[in-house]
């Protein structure tokens, strides 16, 4: 049995790919390109829920912060009046 060898040869190779049908180039092409976009769209949904996760947090800080306020204002209101009837007797 013969032993086969295989050999690299990058002039050959970069050779071949020159040779190849304009078809195949510009397929590979389209592959490489979609595959970018692809990416890209990873890229910017990903940023996109980012952004939108932070927003929440923040409306919901702001909504905590609100309520807060409220009470407090409330617990004011009741003080007031308490010291108003007060007053009056």
């Amino acid at each position: 049995m013969k032993e086969l060898r295989y050999f690299y040869c990058p002039d050959l190779s970069t050779g071949v790919y020159a040779t190849l049908p304009q078809e195949i180039q510009e397929a590979r092409a389209l592959l490489r390109r979609r595959e970018e976009l692809q990416m890209e769209a990873q890229q910017k949904a990903e940023k996109i829920i980012v952004e939108a996760q932070n927003e929440a947090s923040r409306l919901l800080s702001e909504s905590d912060i609100l309520k807060a306020v409220q009470n407090e204002a409330e617990k004011i209101k009741e003080q007031v009046i308490s010291e108003c009837e007060e007053i009056k007797r």
